[in-house]
């Protein structure tokens, strides 16, 4: 009996895995328009503050590494 609870608890936790993981495979039109809406945030902040050189650089790092 408890060797097959702990079957039954790995297999659903490996199927809940792979659906959690699935999920994140691709962007959705939702976070596109959130990062979009973000960008812009981030223009009008830098109009009213603007940022260095540097951080523009390290922004655009950011952008490229997240996946």
């Amino acid at each position: 009996m408890k060797s097959r609870l702990i079957v039954v608890l790995r297999t659903s936790s490996l199927l809940g895995a792979i659906v959690f993981l699935g999920g994140c495979a691709s962007k959705g039109p939702g976070e596109r328009a959130g990062e979009s809406i973000d960008r812009g945030v981030q223009n009008v902040r830098d109009v009213v503050n603007p940022a260095g050189p540097a951080e523009k650089v390290g922004r655009a790092v950011d952008r490229t590494v997240d996946p």
